[in-house]
């Protein structure tokens, strides 16, 4: 459910400005400010927490700093969190060839492999990545396997498999059994791969 309504969030972010937020807003030195799920707020029934913070500074700024402890219930998978936390349990496999490359943003129109082919967003166990924190997983640094015994990679605490956002808003459980290949196939928005609804 919480992957649900973050989806929807990010199509009505496309409906809005034309494409899906940027995973991150740069400064005017380049560095990172905050994350997409700050972007997406509104979207998700949130507008009095955007404006109360300010884009003129970073996620862990004077002011932001103050949001810190807040936990959102739609960021934490129950599976993950006995209790709210402002740790998030989703993140977006970021890097080149992805849904969200670099601080650009991606719009439908640039997933030629197809949106219900195409990762979003993944569920990560114990990210260790506050929600507002410009990072997320990186897909030249993450396992290619799905809850991987080793490093960083798609994971959760549910049996055999994790949950996943596509772009076209649908909800997939990816199961530990998925191969490489595939789980490669369905990170790329323009890979050409062999790749069908059944494969996954």
């Amino acid at each position: 459910n919480n992957l649900k309504q973050i989806g929807l969030a990010l199509h009505k972010y496309h409906q809005d400005f034309g494409c899906f937020p940027p995973p991150y807003v740069a400064g005017d030195e380049g560095q990172s400010l905050y994350s997409w799920r700050v972007l997406i707020l509104p979207f998700l029934e949130q507008e009095a927490l955007y404006r109360k913070y300010r884009f003129d500074e970073p996620w862990d700024g004077p002011n932001n700093r103050k949001l810190g402890d807040l936990a959102l219930e739609v960021f934490n998978c129950p599976s993950d969190h006995k209790r709210p936390s402002p740790m998030t349990s989703y993140v977006a496999v970021v890097g080149p060839t992805t849904a969200w490359p670099g601080s650009q943003a991606t719009a439908l129109s640039d997933i030629a492999d197809g949106t219900s082919l195409t990762l979003l967003v993944v569920e990560v166990a114990d990210s260790g990545i506050h929600w507002m924190e410009p990072r997320d997983l990186h897909v030249v640094q993450m396992a290619p396997t799905i809850n991987p015994q080793a490093g960083q990679g798609i994971s959760s605490r549910h049996p055999g498999g994790a949950q996943t956002s596509l772009a076209d808003g649908s909800v997939r459980y990816l199961s530990e059994e998925m191969s490489e290949e595939k789980l490669r196939a369905l990170l790329t928005i323009a890979g050409g791969e062999p790749l069908g609804p059944n494969d996954f």
